[in-house]
């Protein structure tokens, strides 16, 4: 298994417990793929640097975790068909 830091921005719009949703929702996608999530930390609600599916602001998380390269490819999945995600990036640590 590899160490992963996953950066994704979340449509603003969204309430509170919908937003907690699609994150236990990426956590559970690790998970399932014999993945560990480690430290989750919020942004917070951030302008965008221009407009994303028309929308201005998104709420910022950045998740730390260890898979192996098919729970990566399942994450980047699951963020195309979910909506509420805008915009994701996926990195592997080499030194963590």
């Amino acid at each position: 298994m590899a160490d992963y830091e996953g950066f994704f921005v979340i449509d603003a719009k969204l309430t509170q417990d919908e937003v907690e949703k699609a994150i236990v929702g990426v956590e559970g996608v690790i998970s399932k793929s014999e993945g560990t999530v480690g430290k989750r930390e919020s942004w917070g609600k951030k302008n965008l640097a221009y407009e994303v599916k028309g929308k201005k602001e998104g709420f910022y998380f950045v998740v730390n975790f260890q898979a192996k390269q098919k729970a990566i490819r399942e994450l980047e999945k699951s963020y195309r068909l979910n909506d509420s995600v805008l915009r994701h990036l996926i990195l592997r640590r080499k030194d963590a």
